[in-house]
């Protein structure tokens, strides 16, 4: 696999985690670093720990179907989903602690509080788990047409002692984490496809969401009032910082909105293709391409700092570390790389 690395980017750590030659599935997990060791699951029916310091895999868990989601790390275990409806409790040995079959594909990554796991699946229905068993608690769904045939990764966000969750109908609610009742629900008002496609993402006063037509919005996080409205397409995901809302555009852009009123600072070319879920770190936005590379960004201004091309695209949210960015990209590959 051939990369492109830039100057002062040291390419740390590659591994491969899928054999096969020529097999490119998309990567659309990211990793989980915990005490040196990055747990990943991908493509290949595998959830894996791979150590970074000098790439080794330790051990893998087999899954029933494939990974497309991220893990949670709670009460000493890793929780994760695969396209099989599974979720898997996995202990740091690669032990399985507890597992339960949802209704549909687990394409999003699970959110935990420490009590209860918290699972998006593909249909519209949202599972609330027991942390240390997997026993369920509720279940809060809306209702998937029996027409549609694109089944999106809709996310979850935890704040203020609630839940928030997008759905395929442009609808944010807002949920009780104890018995998953409905506080409150906000259109997102949007037209054509009205998957939220990025977020929902909590802030302490606000959430904001961006559906893949447009708009982004921003809601109040107590009421679901809509605070201010962007008429753009969103998908990847959204990062807040102090000052600017940051969306990934499926047209490869990365767009700054300003987080008062939502009016847009500035736009950059990431590559064709959707971008991911961008990662705000020391002044900089870090974000990649489903068909390109990885881009570093100025977060004020959104010049780019560098840009590392892993040879395929990537579609899961990188992973900033002290000193490093870790990544999966398509093919079933961890990237680490140093960076300061």
């Amino acid at each position: 696999m051939e990369v492109s690395v830039p100057a002062g980017v040291e390419l740390q750590r590659m591994v491969r985690l899928v054999a096969e030659p020529g097999y490119r599935p998309e990567g659309y997990a990211s990793p989980v670093v915990v005490g040196g060791v990055a747990f990943v699951g991908h493509e290949g029916r595998s959830f894996d720990a791979v150590r970074l310091a000098d790439g080794e895999i330790l051990w893998r868990f087999p899954t029933r179907g494939r990974v497309y989601a991220s893990a949670a790390w709670t009460g000493g275990v890793f929780v994760v989903g695969d396209d099989a409806g599974r979720v898997y409790a996995v202990t740091p040995r690669g032990e399985k602690a507890w597992e339960f079959a949802t209704t549909y594909p687990v394409v999003a990554g699970v959110l935990t509080d420490g009590e209860r796991v918290y699972v998006p699946v593909a249909d519209g229905n949202v599972f609330c788990l027991e942390a240390a068993t997997g026993r369920p608690l509720w279940q809060y769904g809306r209702k998937f047409p029996a027409h549609r045939s694109v089944f999106r990764a809709h996310g979850l966000a935890l704040g203020g002692g609630r839940v928030y969750a997008g759905f395929w109908d442009g609808t944010v609610v807002a949920l009780d984490p104890e018995v998953g009742r409905v506080l409150w629900r906000a259109s997102l008002e949007g037209a054509g496809f009205r998957d939220v496609a990025a977020g929902p993402v909590y802030d302490g006063n606000r959430v904001y969401a961006g559906s893949l037509d447009g708009p982004v919005v921003a809601l109040d996080a107590g009421t679901g009032e809509i605070l201010w409205k962007a008429d753009l397409p969103a998908a990847g995901g959204i990062a807040v910082g102090a000052d600017a809302v940051y969306v990934g555009s499926p047209g490869g852009a990365l767009v700054a909105l300003d987080r008062g009123d939502g009016h847009e600072l500035w736009r950059a070319g990431i590559g064709e293709g959707v971008s991911t879920a961008p990662v705000l770190a020391n002044g900089s936005v870090v974000v990649g391409s489903s068909a390109g590379p990885l881009v570093v960004l100025d977060a004020g201004t959104g010049e780019a700092r560098f840009r590392y091309n892993p040879g395929p695209g990537l579609h899961g949210q990188p992973v900033v570390l002290p000193g490093r960015i870790a990544f999966l990209s398509d093919g079933s590959t961890l990237h680490v790389l140093g960076w300061h």
